[in-house]
């Protein structure tokens, strides 16, 4: 099947998708998914709570530090900021950037006033660190 057809696949739980790959359909949103392999997924179904955190007993020693240059930038911003939301008191993380992100920080502020702390580690010029803290 071409990415213009249609699917003829089955449905199960709202999701049609063909089994050799085709359109994927969720409500009214269709996508082509190779494989027949949907990654769409009902918020529900993730079992996720207004404020995610790990159950596992582990701690980190050291404060953990996210390369944002590995996430596509389309979801860049998007993963940041659940990062940052779902900061415990006391709490960090250093921030790695390919650019001085000015419009996120920003952003951030508006969202969390002065609960979260930054802290420039490195300034350039291939790639920007800064500790973030909520306080």
């Amino acid at each position: 099947m071409c990415p213009g057809g249609t699917s003829s696949g089955k449905v199960r739980g709202g999701i049609r998708a063909d089994s050799a790959g085709g359109w994927a359909q969720h409500g009214t949103r269709r996508r082509w998914v190779p494989g027949g392999r949907s990654t769409i997924r009902r918020v529900s179904d993730l079992n996720l709570l207004a404020q995610s955190s790990c159950s596992c007993g582990e701690h980190d020693e050291a404060v953990p530090e996210l390369d944002t240059r590995a996430i596509p930038h389309a979801i860049r911003h998007a993963a940041i900021l659940g990062v940052v939301d779902s900061l415990r008191t006391g709490a960090g993380f250093v921030l790695v950037a390919p650019h001085d992100p000015q419009p996120l920080l920003t952003r951030i502020q508006d969202r969390h006033g002065s609960g979260i702390t930054v802290e420039y580690l490195q300034r350039g010029p291939q790639a920007w660190r800064m500790k973030l803290s909520r306080s």
